[in-house]
C-alpha cells in the first residue's frame, strides 16, 4: 500500500483535503494457486468552509472511495486444502449408527476469475457544525454509500466447480450484480471542556440491495465471500 495527502489552506474561511491511495492484494495457500487483485486507486477529497464568524461554524463535505482487504479466511478458503466427511443415517446416528453412509470428500480449493476486482464503495458526505457558547457544539451530518462490486463465489450448478469473482460479471456473469446503499442522517451534541464533557448522537439509517454485507445475516453463515447469496443463480 502507498498514499499521498495534503491539506491545503485556500483562505482563513476554506480549506481543501486530497489524497489518493493505491494498494494490491496478493495471496497464495497450499495449493500452489496465487492471484492478486491489483491495482485498487482509491481517491479522496474534502472541501471545509466556516462561514460568518471565523470558528464558530463549518460547513464541510467529503467524497472517497474504500477497498476491503479481504480477510484471511477467506483467502485460506481460495488457496488452501481442505477435506470433509459427512454421513445419511436411516435414523438418529447419536442413538445408532447402524445402515449408514459416510462419505469423504477434499477441496483444492476455488478457481480464481479474471480480472477480478476488489471489494469496494463510493461514500459521499456533507454536515454542517456549530459551537454553542463556550462549551457545546451541534452538528448534522448526511451520508451516501454504495457498494461498487462484491466478491463472493458462486457455481452455475451443483455440480459445476466454485469460482471466486464478482458477480454480474466475468466468471460470475450468469449471477445478478450485488448491490447495497446505505443511507445516513446523524444528530451530534458535544460538550467539551469543565468538569463533565460527552458526545451523544443519534443515527436514522437505511440499507437498500439484494447483498447484506460480508456475512449473509439471514442464514447466518460466517464466512466471508462465501456466503449462499449468491451460490447458485436460483
Amino acid at each position: 500500500t502507498v498514499y499521498a495527502q495534503d491539506s491545503w489552506e485556500v483562505s482563513p474561511r476554506l480549506r481543501v483535503n486530497l489524497g489518493v491511495r493505491a494498494e494490491g492484494q496478493f495471496m497464495s495457500g497450499d495449493t500452489g494457486v496465487a492471484f492478486w487483485i491489483a491495482p485498487e486507486i482509491a481517491p479522496r477529497v474534502g472541501v471545509v468552509f466556516q462561514p460568518g464568524e471565523l470558528g464558530v461554524q463549518k460547513v464541510y463535505g467529503s467524497v472517497g472511495r474504500f477497498y476491503e482487504q479481504i480477510p484471511m479466511w477467506a483467502a485460506g478458503i481460495w488457496t488452501g486444502l481442505a477435506s470433509q466427511t459427512y454421513g445419511t443415517y436411516p435414523q438418529n446416528p447419536l442413538v445408532d449408527t447402524t445402515g449408514g453412509v459416510v462419505q469423504g470428500g477434499s477441496s483444492v480449493g476455488e478457481g480464481v476469475g479474471r480480472n477480478l476486482k476488489g471489494q469496494y464503495y463510493d461514500e459521499v458526505t456533507a454536515g454542517y457544525e456549530r459551537r454553542l457558547g463556550r462549551a457545546y457544539r451541534i452538528g448534522v451530518r448526511g451520508t451516501f454509500r454504495t457498494l461498487r462490486w462484491a466478491v463472493d463465489d458462486g457455481a452455475p450448478d451443483p455440480d459445476s466447480p466454485w469460482t471466486m469473482g464478482n458477480p454480474g460479471r466475468g466468471a460470475l456473469a450468469y449471477l445478478p450484480r450485488a448491490r447495497r446503499d446505505y443511507t445516513a442522517l446523524e444528530l451530534t451534541l458535544e460538550r467539551s471542556g469543565g468538569p463533565l464533557t460527552f458526545l451523544a448522537s443519534y443515527v436514522i439509517s437505511r440499507n437498500r440491495g439484494n447483498y447484506t454485507g460480508l456475512f449473509a445475516t439471514a442464514p447466518g453463515h460466517f464466512g466471508p465471500h462465501s456466503g449462499p447469496q449468491f451460490a447458485f443463480p436460483e
